[in-house]
C-alpha cells in the first residue's frame, strides 16, 4: 500500500477493462494523481486543463466506466490473499455519502431523513487479527428506495431491503479457503436473520452486536423459546472483571475501561415471518462498564457469536477481537475526509459513482499509514516506505538518525509532525489526520525533490 503512487496503481487498478486500452491507461492514470493528492480537487490532483478534461470525459462512459469496473480488481485481488492468513477479520459497515449540497447534480436519491441526497456504500474490510490492513474484500453502493407508508411486516420482509446488504456481503466474499477462517465484525445493524443464515452457508464466523430482542433458550439443547436474548444476557452473573482500552471515536474519548463479562450458550430461533424454523446454537457475551467517568454513560455490549465463549480468556479474547471494529470507522474518516469523497462535484449521479469507485481504494491506502506502524514498529522505514520518501524526511526534520536506520515508529512520529504533531514527552500517539496532513506535506516535498533529481541529471 505505501508503495510510489505510480506503482500502488498499477497494482491495484492495472487490472480494469473498461472496453477500451486508453480508457483503461487513463484508469490507472487517474488513480495516481489521487493518491498522490487524495483531497483535491481534479484539477489541481490534474495540474493541467487537458488532462482535467480528459478525466471528465473518461467518467462520461457511464455504461462502462463504473464503481464496480473501478473498484472490483482491488477486492478481486484482497480476496485471493485471504488466502495466506489463517485468520482474517472482515468488518462492514454501512455510511452515507452525501451530496445534498449539490443540487445541480441529476440521479442522487434521498438519505438520512428523507431530506438530503446522496447514496449508500456498505464496506468490508479484511484486517488481520493484528489489524494490518489488506484492503477491501466486498463493497455495494445502493440507493434507498422508496415504500409506501402503509407497508405491512409481511410486505417488508418479502421486499428487497437496505437491510440485506450484510447478507449480501457475506455472499461477495464467499467462503473462506481451506486453513483460513472468516470472522465478521459489525455493529447491531447487521443483527438480521438473512446475515446469520448467508454466514452458515459460507462457512463464516461471526462477532456482532445484538439489536433484536430474539425469541431464544438458554444452552444449547433447548428445542422451545424460553425468553427473548437481551433479558437473557442481562440475567447472566459476571465471572470476569479486567479492563480495556476503548479507542477513539466520534462520539466518545479513548479511556480505560472497568468491565464485568458474563456469557453463556444460547439457542436463537428464527422470526416468525421467516419461511423456516431453523434455529442456531451460539453464544451470547454482555460486557458492562462499572465506574465510569463523570457525565459518560456506562458501556454496554450484549454480543452474539458463532465462536465458543466457554471460558473467561476466550470471552475476553471476543471482546478484543470485537474493538477491532472501530477501523472501518478510521476507514470512513480517510474516505470523506482523507480523499475529500462529498466534495466532489459532478453533473450526473454514475460519474460521481465512478469517481468514488477510485477513491474508496485510494482510502485503503490512507489507513493503511498509520496501521503499518503498528504490525512492524522496529522494522527499517526503507524497507516499508519508498526510500526518497524517507531520505526527504530526514533532511526537512533535519535528523540526527541516518535515513537508512530510521525505524517506521521513528518514520511516522516525524512525518506527524509535519502535519502539526508536537511529539511532547506527555502527548498521546498521534491521530490518522494528523499523520495524513504530514504525509500531504511530504509528499509535496519528495516531488519537488524528483523534479530536483531530473533537473541535475539533464543538466549533468
Amino acid at each position: 500500500m505505501l508503495v510510489p503512487a505510480a506503482q500502488w496503481a498499477q497494482e491495484q487498478f492495472g487490472q480494469v477493462d473498461l472496453g477500451d486500452v486508453r480508457r483503461n491507461k487513463r484508469a490507472v492514470w487517474v488513480a495516481e494523481a489521487m493518491a498522490r493528492k487524495p483531497q483535491s480537487s481534479i484539477p489541481r490532483q490534474t495540474e493541467d486543463v487537458h488532462q482535467a478534461k480528459a478525466v471528465y470525459r473518461l467518467l462520461a462512459h457511464a455504461d462502462v466506466v463504473t464503481f464496480d469496473a473501478l473498484s472490483g480488481p482491488h477486492r478481486q485481488q484482497t480476496r485471493a490473499s485471504l488466502k495466506d492468513y489463517p485468520r482474517v477479520l472482515l468488518i462492514g459497515d454501512t455510511t452515507e455519502i452525501n451530496y445534498t449540497g449539490h443540487r445541480a447534480t441529476r440521479g442522487l436519491e434521498m438519505i438520512g431523513d428523507g431530506k438530503g441526497r446522496g447514496f449508500g456504500l456498505h464496506s468490508v474490510l479484511a484486517v488481520t487479527p493484528g489489524r494490518r490492513v489488506l484492503g477491501l474484500a466486498a463493497q455495494n453502493l445502493y440507493y434507498r428506495q422508496r415504500v409506501d407508508d402503509g407497508e405491512t411486516r409481511t410486505q417488508r420482509v418479502s421486499r428487497d431491503r437496505e437491510s440485506l446488504v450484510w447478507a449480501r456481503a457475506v455472499q461477495e466474499v464467499g467462503s473462506p479457503p481451506p486453513g483460513t477462517q472468516y470472522v465478521c465484525l459489525n455493529d447491531a445493524a447487521s443483527d438480521n436473520w438473512p446475515f446469520y443464515r448467508a454466514c452458515v452457508q459460507a462457512g463464516c464466523d461471526w462477532v456482532i452486536r445484538v439489536c433484536q430482542n430474539r425469541r431464544c433458550a438458554a444452552g444449547h439443547e433447548a428445542h422451545q423459546q424460553q425468553t427473548h436474548l437481551k433479558d437473557f444476557a442481562r440475567s447472566l452473573t459476571p465471572f470476569l472483571g479486567r479492563e480495556l482500552d476503548l479507542p477513539r471515536q466520534p462520539s466518545r474519548e479513548p479511556r480505560k475501561a472497568k468491565l464485568l463479562v458474563a456469557a453463556a450458550p444460547v439457542t436463537l430461533f428464527a422470526p416468525w415471518l421467516q419461511r423456516d424454523r431453523s434455529m442456531l446454537r451460539l453464544w451470547v457475551v454482555r460486557v458492562n462498564e462499572i465506574d465510569p467517568p463523570a457525565g459518560v454513560d456506562p458501556l454496554e455490549w450484549i454480543l452474539i457469536t458463532s465462536l465458543p465463549a466457554d471460558s473467561a480468556e476466550r470471552a475476553m479474547e471476543l471482546i478484543e477481537t470485537y474493538t477491532a471494529r472501530s477501523l472501518i470507522e478510521e476507514y470512513h474518516k480517510c474516505l470523506k475526509t482523507g480523499c475529500a469523497a462529498e466534495s466532489r462535484q459532478l453533473e450526473e449521479a454514475d460519474r460521481l459513482e465512478a469517481l468514488l469507485g477510485i477513491a474508496t481504494v485510494v482510502a485503503v491506502r490512507l489507513l493503511a499509514l498509520k496501521q503499518q506502524t503498528r504490525d512492524t514498529p522496529e522494522a527499517k522505514a526503507v524497507e516499508h516506505v519508498d526510500p526518497l520518501t524517507v531520505r526527504v524526511l530526514a533532511t526537512r526534520r533535519k535528523l540526527k538518525t541516518p535515513a537508512d536506520q530510521m525505524t517506521l515508529y521513528q518514520f511516522w512520529r516525524e512525518v506527524a509532525k509535519l502535519g502539526g504533531f508536537l511529539g511532547r514527552r506527555r502527548d498521546k500517539e498521534p491521530g490518522w489526520q494528523t499523520t495524513w496532513h504530514g504525509w500531504h506535506e511530504l509528499q509535496t516535498l519528495v516531488e519537488g525533490a524528483r523534479i530536483a533529481l531530473q533537473i541535475s541529471e539533464r543538466s549533468g
